[in-house]
This record gives C-alpha cells, sequence and structure tokens, in this order.
C-alpha cells in the first residue's frame, strides 16, 4: 500500500499556554497531559479556566469525540477522546487531531492514533531521550497507510462499534457499584430501613421483604454510636479468618517475573476496585513458595503502602484460579460464615476509608502504620447474619454482572487491537470487515 504523512488527512495543532494564576476550581475544564486517561479524557479532577479568560480562544475549544494526545513527558503518544457533552479548552503541551476531509472521518484519525504501538511510532520521532518532546509538525510527518475515504470510513466505523460497546459496558459497571455502595450505606450506615420502619413502612425499595420484616424499630447505644437493636459491633480480627502482609521485598525479585503463570496483585491492579488485568507473573512454583500471601475468590486486598485507601475484592468470577499479592499489599480472608462483599463495600465506605487512613503514618512514604494490627483492631457495625448474607446475595449478582462486563470488554479489546493494526496495514481487507458490521453495529447497541 501507498504511505502518506498524517499531516495529509488530519489537522494538527497544540493547546494554548493558561496562565497557572488563572487556574482553579471553578469555570471549563483545561485538558492538560495528566487529564489523558487513555482511551479517555477525564475531565472529573481536572483544573478549570473561568469564562472571563476563554474570549477569543475558540480555536483551542473540545467537545464530545475531540481526539488529544500528549506532546511532552513519559506518556507521550498517548491519546484520548473527549466523551460526553461538556466542553474543555485544550492546554499547551497537549495536541488536538481532527481530521480535514470533515468529522465524520475522525473515527478513523482515533483509529490510527489509538492502534497498539502508535504511541511508541510518535516517541520515535521526538526529540529528546530522559524527557520526550514532539511538535504538532512532527506528529504530522508520522507515515500511515493510504487508503480511500470509503475505507477510512468502513475502519473508522469498525472502531467505533467496539468502543461505544467497551464505553457502554465502563458506564454499566461504574453505575452497578454506585448502586452496590449505595445500599451498603443506607442499609448500615445510615439505618435508612430501620428508620423506616420504626415510622410506620411495611417495606424498604432496596431490601427485599423477608429482610426487612426482620429488622428491629429502635436502637442502641454501642461503641460506635446508636445501632439497631440487637444489632452487635466486631473487629476485623473477629471476622476473619487471615489479615496478613504480601511478602518482603526480597521475597519477590524482577529475575521471578515470568510472560505467564500465577498474577501478582499490586496498585495498579486496585484502580478502581479489583482490575483483573495488567499483571506481571511469577511460576506456580515460587507461588508455591509464597503460599501465605496467595489470595483466592473472595479475598480481600488491600493498600497499606503508596496510594493508601486502595480495596479490591477478588471476584467470583476472577479470571485466574490463585492470585499473589505483592510487598505493598494486604490480605484479608472473611470467615465462612461472614460476607466478603460486606466488609468489602466496609473499606470502601467513607467511614471505612476514613478508619483505614486515620492509622498512616505522619511521615516518609504514606503507609498504614503495624498493618496487620491496626487492621484487625478496625471496630465496625456487626448486623445480624441473616441481613449480611442477604446483603451478599444483592450485592454479589451485581459484582458477577460488573465481572462479566468486564471480561466481556477485555474480549472485545483485544479483538480491536488485534485487527486494528491490521486493517490499517492493508494486512486484512475493509472488505472483510463490512462483512461482519452488521455484527458490531448490533454489539453495539
Amino acid at each position: 500500500m501507498l504511505e502518506q504523512p498524517l499531516s495529509e488527512i488530519a489537522n494538527i495543532f497544540g493547546g494554548y499556554a493558561f496562565k497557572s494564576k488563572d487556574l482553579g476550581d471553578e469555570g471549563v475544564p483545561v485538558v492538560k497531559i495528566a487529564e489523558i486517561n487513555p482511551p479517555n479524557v477525564d475531565l472529573e479532577d481536572c483544573e478549570r479556566i473561568p469564562e472571563s479568560k476563554i474570549e477569543g480562544l475558540e480555536r483551542f475549544l473540545l467537545s464530545n469525540g475531540s481526539i488529544v494526545m500528549a506532546m511532552t513527558g513519559a506518556t507521550t503518544g498517548k491519546a484520548g477522546r473527549i466523551r460526553g457533552g461538556q466542553r474543555a479548552y485544550l492546554n499547551q503541551r497537549v495536541a488536538r487531531l481532527s481530521a480535514k476531509g470533515g468529522i465524520e472521518l475522525d473515527d478513523f484519525i482515533w483509529a490510527v492514533v489509538s492502534q497498539p504501538g502508535f504511541d511508541k511510532v510518535v516517541i520515535a520521532h521526538a526529540h529528546g531521550s530522559a524527557q520526550p518532546n514532539i511538535s504538532s509538525d512532527a506528529i504530522g510527518q508520522i507515515s500511515i497507510q493510504k487508503h480511500t475515504v470509503e475505507e477510512q470510513l468502513a475502519i473508522g466505523r469498525f472502531c467505533r462499534a467496539l468502543d461505544e460497546k467497551i464505553e457502554q459496558n465502563r458506564k454499566t459497571a461504574a453505575a452497578l457499584e454506585r448502586l452496590a455502595r449505595a445500599i451498603f450505606r443506607a442499609w448500615f450506615v445510615d439505618f435508612e430501613p430501620v428508620k423506616a420502619k420504626a415510622t410506620g413502612a411495611t417495606s424498604f425499595p432496596s431490601m427485599p421483604q423477608d429482610l426487612f420484616d426482620t429488622l428491629p424499630t429502635t436502637f442502641q447505644d454501642s461503641e460506635l454510636g446508636p445501632i439497631p437493636e440487637g444489632w452487635g459491633t466486631a473487629t476485623i480480627d473477629e471476622l476473619t479468618v487471615k489479615v496478613s502482609m504480601g511478602p518482603f521485598g526480597s521475597s519477590i525479585k524482577r529475575d521471578n517475573f515470568v510472560e505467564k503463570g500465577v498474577p501478582v496483585v499490586r496498585g495498579g491492579n486496585l484502580t478502581n476496585g479489583f482490575v483483573d488485568r495488567d499483571f506481571v507473573y511469577l511460576t506456580e512454583e515460587k507461588a508455591d513458595e509464597l503460599r501465605n500471601a496467595n489470595a483466592y475468590s473472595g479475598d480481600i486486598v488491600i493498600t497499606h503502602r503508596g496510594t493508601l485507601g486502595q480495596v479490591g475484592l477478588i471476584p467470583r468470577l476472577a479470571k485466574h484460579r490463585r492470585y499473589v499479592v505483592s510487598q505493598s499489599q494486604m490480605l484479608v480472608r472473611a470467615l465462612a460464615e461472614v460476607s466478603p462483599s460486606f466488609l468489602y463495600h466496609y473499606f470502601i465506605s467513607p467511614i471505612g476509608q476514613h478508619t483505614l487512613l486515620a492509622n498512616r503514618n505522619q511521615t516518609g512514604v504514606p503507609a498504614i502504620a503495624t498493618p496487620t494490627t491496626s487492621v484487625k483492631g478496625i471496630r465496625l457495625i456487626a448486623p445480624p447474619v441473616v441481613l449480611m448474607n442477604g446483603f451478599s446475595k444483592l450485592s454479589n449478582s451485581l459484582l458477577d454482572y460488573i465481572s462479566a462486563t468486564e471480561l466481556e470488554s477485555q474480549k472485545l479489546g483485544s479483538i480491536r487491537d488485534y485487527l486494528l493494526p491490521k486493517l490499517l496495514s492493508g494486512a486484512v481487507r475493509v472488505a472483510h470487515i463490512e462483512a461482519m458490521q452488521d455484527h458490531f453495529d448490533e454489539a453495539a447497541k
């Protein structure tokens, strides 16, 4: 196939040098490199620019579907796309790319810059070794395979169909996670069903009737304040069979890592609950040697050093039979009669996070002081087993669905990463994909 520079089909320009003193918490989001979280752009916690400071800067306005790329630093070449209706402005050292042929071809531009390995191609065109930097012109000089407009549209449709299904799965999972957290808070923190029953209610929306019928209508005092009559409190130590730290650093070295085997749970696997991908691996023999740090479905993993507050529950639909927790993590295993989901939702709740972080040290690397002792000593509300199990049944159904959508998204992502470079290089013809387009379009609905 013939080649052409990216600049022949894409407009590429860098962002505006906003003044630090003008940025704050109010106004329109400003997209910096830190906001690029492939394949998306995260605008939730970004800095903002007041409306009064953006007059005449329409050129740097971003909207739904805008494609941006990091131009400097360790993430040079990483690309993301703004999703949703929110507008934002482009900061310096971030490039915007758009199709010269019109917005309908933006999906093809996105397919090009988001294909596996394209960031390495960008870095190869950058200057500077310790701190790569690339200009808009240099990005435009990158050679790509030439495609007809019809081929560009077909490749873009293929990419969009998979991306939209993956994004739909992400939003569904996030909504279900919020629902599970809200139910935990209502039942076990705010005691909303008990309060409702005390005022004469005969049911509660999120609680099965048989559980609601078991609730008391009065409260009693406890070490943790007023709790429903007949409920108790307990320490984590009393609710678990195991609370232990991961192995010492000297027990796991880089030389121990292999391409396949038993996955090691690190901080990156606890960024949003349990992330069942992107592992390093140990051999089965090494995992056996570290059996005290082996974790299984239903175990809870907590970061005790580094990014504190990270908690993950290894799901029932876990991809692997067992895992090994790293030296910065600790393992919590519930008693047989105690719901792991109940403990997990306690640890990720505001009160659980507050209690965990209350034990952090005040100097040096962030860490929980005397981790196992501190976590074992945490006291929490212990509702009747029937209520705990009722919550577990409800939350497990949500968590199982979340796991299933995550597995589906990983499979779709693998299909995307495998086929997209072949389509863009011409190794696989667009006609083959068009024959399957109805399937991909249906999957995106």
